[in-house]
């Protein structure tokens, strides 16, 4: 699993670098980071920091938490309710029930 998620993170830097237009050494200079690190990171062999990630993200104006959405889930409303569905149908009634009265406050009803 966390050589997936390197990958992952990998793949979110350089897509999103290349998207700012930015090198290596720019996203380096920016973040204050080495572009050893910044290369490190991209091919997915370094274990990078909350603090790098964040400044990363920083960079790319994005918060924190997109850069580390793996399932694609966080900013995705459509996925989310796909989600919500699904575990429903694992809920017993007593279950449901508790999730409906979560609704109902979140929702001040």
């Amino acid at each position: 699993m966390a050589d997936e998620i390197r990958v992952f993170l990998a793949r979110q830097v350089v897509e999103r670098r290349k998207k700012a237009k930015l090198s290596q050494e720019a996203l380096s200079r920016l973040t204050k980071l080495s572009v050893a690190r910044i290369s490190e990171i991209e091919r997915a062999i370094a274990n990078p920091t909350l603090d790098t990630l964040e400044a990363i993200a920083k960079v790319f104006d994005i918060p924190l938490v997109d850069l580390l959405d793996y399932e694609g889930t966080l900013s995705d409303v459509g996925r989310i309710k796909e989600k919500i569905d699904a575990s429903l149908e694992c809920f017993d009634e007593n279950q449901l029930q508790i999730v409906f009265s979560l609704i109902r406050i979140m929702r001040k009803e």
